[in-house]
């Protein structure tokens, strides 16, 4: 469970962000503050990352993640710190993962005073983590690329993005799909509303003509000059 919003929005979004990423793709699990068992018959013996991504298995719900059952652990995790959590994430927390087999470990600071660099980035080489190489950004901001993912992990204006290196663009967040669904429909709405009013200016239009054209054909009758 998220310690905050600042923890609890970023897990959302970047949990949105590669669940839509990976939706059709058969063998990509992407998960979100789900337990992982990883010792069999000790239920005690049990952690739940904040975001993770395992390949090799079939997406779709689960109550829990085991490992032994699935075969393999997850290839990338997230942990997205918060007061009680930043200590054990970037110590006990990341043995064990190096000792489960993590491919990518990821640790996000999103209020600042807990993690320096606020992203980290590692990959597993022989069973212990390396830093990724991390770069800056034009915008001041800060970059990693996940190999695993093909993506960019990128920390700008204090949010944690996903930038996709093929397309340049960001993945889109709740917010953004929302933002575009909406404007989608204001535009569709718009255009008929567009289309309505141009259909009442050519009824407009033809009442008009038919007016005049009433007109003309009053105009034109015989005058009975008798009278």
């Amino acid at each position: 469970m998220a310690d905050n919003e600042w923890q609890g929005r970023t897990m959302d979004a970047i949990f949105y962000a590669l669940d839509g990423r990976f939706q059709s793709d058969p063998d990509v699990h992407v998960a979100k503050d789900l337990l992982v068992y990883y010792d069999e018959g000790n239920p005690n013996q049990a952690l739940a990352p904040d975001v993770f991504v395992t390949r090799g298995v079939a997406p779709g719900f689960r109550s829990s993640y085991r490992i032994w059952e699935e075969r393999r652990p997850p290839a990338f995790v997230l942990e997205v710190a918060s007061r009680s959590t930043a200590k054990k994430d970037a110590t006990e927390k990341k043995d064990l993962y190096a000792r489960w087999g993590v491919r990518e470990y990821w640790l996000f600071d999103p209020r600042g005073g807990l993690h320096e660099p606020r992203l980290q980035g590692f990959v597993l080489v022989e069973g212990k983590y390396r830093d990724l190489p991390a770069r800056e950004l034009a915008s001041g901001g800060l970059a990693v690329s996940s190999w695993l993912l093909g993506l960019e992990l990128r920390l700008e204006e204090g949010r944690l993005r996903l930038w996709d290196v093929e397309t340049e663009r960001y993945l889109a967040t709740p917010d953004e799909d929302r933002e575009g669904r909406e404007g989608a429909e204001e535009r569709a709405e718009g255009a008929e509303e567009r289309a309505a009013a141009a259909e009442g200016r050519a009824q407009a239009a033809e009442a008009r003509l038919e007016e005049l054209e009433a007109a003309v054909r009053e105009q034109q009758k015989p005058r009975d000059l008798s009278a």
